[in-house]
């Protein structure tokens, strides 16, 4: 295969990867918040702070990590 097409093969793969990397994230911290808030936290739309969200994780995320 031409050099060339498997640096843009890659480079679309890798891009990817990123794009849904950063979604599954987004994804997890709104689980994390919802299930938060189901159970009284009050937590804003903008929420730095990850003390309360570290007590609820999504399904998806082992508590171990």
């Amino acid at each position: 295969m031409d050099p060339n097409k498997e640096g843009i093969i890659r480079e679309g793969f890798e891009n990817t990867l990123k794009d849904r990397y950063r979604g599954r994230m987004r994804d997890a911290r709104e689980a994390s918040v919802n299930s938060a808030r189901k159970v009284g936290h009050v937590i804003a739309e903008i929420n730095d702070n990850f003390e309360i969200l570290a007590n609820y994780n999504p399904a998806e995320i082992h508590i171990d990590v």
